[in-house]
């Protein structure tokens, strides 16, 4: 029993953070249609400023470049959200809107394209050795009860509901998110009614590449069970927002945040019992749990589980 609520909250902090991811997608897509395969490696960028921001000084000696500011941890996550915002709403200002009015497709290989290049930056600049981040929760934990609660996934817990709250008042209650949709569905409408495109797709943008910085950040510090360092491979944790996205709707901010937290306490109570299966599904089965779930769920309903039908006229 203590396995299983162990896995339970580090399913729950875990799926806090895919819920993010998700709702980087889908802030983006809500406002644009275009889906953004850039995420995972703004994610890691985000990840890395943090850790340059705020991990110790180094000597001559050093296998990646020293911290610029040996600033206290909480304060390098605000500052790499915000400079992860600004480099958002600049790849919409300067990359993605000369692509706007192209086919969707090529719009996404557009923001493929952008993963790439963040993704060889961050190679040059950091290297590819994975490096510890220098975050005060360690390993630390609280015992309630017979379970033991690390206390990055209780930061994790708490920064994951803020900011699910503030969406949800920000967007579904208020003219910003009306003008997201608005623009998504009818640019020139839009225009008519004094919306600036141009400042709602630079913001969806901003606010993406934001949430991204955050997750990745708190997924290097090691909530959840997934990720304990600041690497280039973080970024593949990126693709369980996908999973997360659709299940919830892909058009549905309170869905990827629900997505997320399924997708997450799925795939931790699998590993957690993995060993009784792994010879019938074969070792790291509880990565593909997420898909299969997603798969299950567009089996019974296409649309995800809050996300909106499409009406066509025929």
């Amino acid at each position: 029993m203590t396995t299983f609520f162990n896995a339970l909250v580090s399913g729950i902090a875990l799926g806090g953070l895919y819920g993010l991811i998700s709702l980087g997608y889908v802030i983006v897509y809500r406002s644009t249609h275009t889906l953004n395969f850039g995420q995972g490696a703004f994610l890691t960028l985000g990840a890395y400023l943090t850790y340059t921001l705020s991990g110790p000084v180094r000597g001559l000696n050093f296998d990646s470049p020293p911290s610029w500011l040996r600033l206290p941890y909480l304060v390098a996550l605000v500052v790499a959200t915000v400079l992860m915002g600004g480099l958002g709403w600049a790849v919409n200002r300067f990359v993605i809107s000369g692509f706007r009015g192209r086919p969707v497709f090529a719009v996404i290989m557009v923001t493929l394209g952008v993963g790439v290049v963040v993704s060889s930056v961050i190679s040059g600049v950091w290297g590819t050795t994975a490096t510890s981040l220098n975050s005060p929760f360690g390993d630390k934990f609280v015992r309630i009860g017979s379970v033991g609660v690390k206390y990055i996934d209780l930061f994790t817990l708490a920064v994951t509901a803020s900011i699910g709250v503030l969406f949800f008042f920000g967007f579904q209650r208020s003219k910003l998110g009306t003008a997201m949709k608005a623009t998504a569905f009818d640019q020139e409408a839009a225009i008519a009614q004094g919306i600036s495109p141009n400042m709602i797709f630079g913001l969806s943008w901003a606010l993406a590449s934001a949430l991204a910085a955050i997750a990745g950040t708190l997924l290097a510090s090691g909530a959840g069970s997934q990720a304990t360092q600041v690497s280039p491979s973080l970024g593949l944790l990126a693709l369980f927002g996908f999973p997360a996205m659709v299940l919830g709707g892909v058009d549905s901010l309170e869905g990827a945040l629900l997505g997320g937290l399924i997708i997450g306490i799925v795939q931790e109570l699998t590993a957690a019992y993995e060993f009784h299966i792994e010879k019938f599904v074969g070792y790291e089965f509880a990565r593909l749990t997420p898909f299969l779930v997603m798969i299950g769920i567009l089996l019974i309903r296409p649309t995800g589980l809050f996300g909106s039908e499409e009406v066509r006229r025929v």
